[in-house]
């Protein structure tokens, strides 16, 4: 699934890689979109969610990092406890629970879906 995403050029401000047509994502500008997300979705971790856990969501993720091409619009984006953020990185999860992709043989088509 990754083969085909190209890392973005790097921002001269933040120096992260991002999409060019999207504000930094720092200041006022992040506080602004994790506000809506956690309005939007809840203040609880979505990953724990699934997981049938409870634990509270303490920073605003990417579902397709925005290193990878991902945007900031609310369906790209969840609320996760920092554990599941730093353990999801800038891969990419397949946003909402969509099965993994199946290869040939039955089995996912990648090692992190297994």
């Amino acid at each position: 699934m990754t083969g085909d995403l190209q890392l973005q050029p790097v921002c001269a401000t933040c120096r992260r890689p991002h999409r060019p047509d999207l504000p930094c994502w720092h200041g006022a500008y992040r506080r602004q979109v994790c506000e809506q997300v956690y309005r939007a979705k809840g203040r609880q971790c979505a990953e724990c969610r699934r997981q049938g856990a409870q634990r509270p969501a303490t920073t605003v993720d990417h579902v397709i990092a925005r290193a990878l091409g991902g945007g900031d619009e609310q369906r790209n984006l969840e609320p996760l406890c920092r554990r599941h953020n730093s353990e999801k990185g800038a891969r990419t999860r397949l946003p909402y629970d969509e099965p993994a992709p199946i290869a040939g043989n039955g089995q996912p088509i990648s090692e992190r879906f297994r």
